[in-house]
């Protein structure tokens, strides 16, 4: 029996595994970014979210927005949160929502932050509640059916495409 080569051959096998594994992590760009690694990542995340990956769009919105790996741009924040919130992503309507509200990288909009709030609660997402509670009495009953009506005509749209 040759056990000095048999684990020779075990190890070897082991770290072509984890060599491997790790690689495949570094080229995945939302690992990266889950792992902090966002000048890494940023790159990739474009290139995965122009090819319409809402996971991406989201994660390269957030980057934007809190200046992760690259320059606190607002507008390309909401640009990105848009994508991926017409793309059904509960999270970047609520974040496109906050935007709309506070007037953070495009111009104040309550209805259309209701709008957006409307459609994260429509998809189940519990902060999205909170923020319709806050914004309701700054809105007409006209104001808010119109915004909902607006936003979800938006995604169906989004849908179809």
């Amino acid at each position: 029996m040759n056990f000095p080569g048999r684990f020779r051959r075990l190890s070897l096998l082991v770290l072509a595994v984890a060599l491997l594994l790790s690689c495949s992590e570094a080229e995945d760009p939302l690992a990266l970014f889950k792992a902090g690694r966002y000048h890494q990542a940023h790159g990739r995340l474009q290139l995965l979210a122009n090819q319409g990956s809402r996971e991406a769009q989201y994660a390269l919105a957030t980057q934007y927005y809190l200046g992760l790996g690259t320059r606190r741009n607002l507008p390309e924040a909401a640009r990105w949160y848009e994508e991926a919130a017409l793309s059904g992503n509960a999270p970047a309507q609520v974040s496109l929502g906050i935007l709309y509200l506070n007037g953070w990288g495009m111009k104040r909009d309550h209805a259309k932050a209701f709008g957006w709030f409307q459609a994260a609660a429509d998809a189940g997402n519990p902060r999205a509640l909170h923020y319709l509670a806050v914004i309701t009495d700054k809105l007409t009953p006209n104001q808010m059916t119109v915004s909902r009506d607006q936003v979800r005509a938006r995604l169906r749209q989004s849908r179809a495409r």
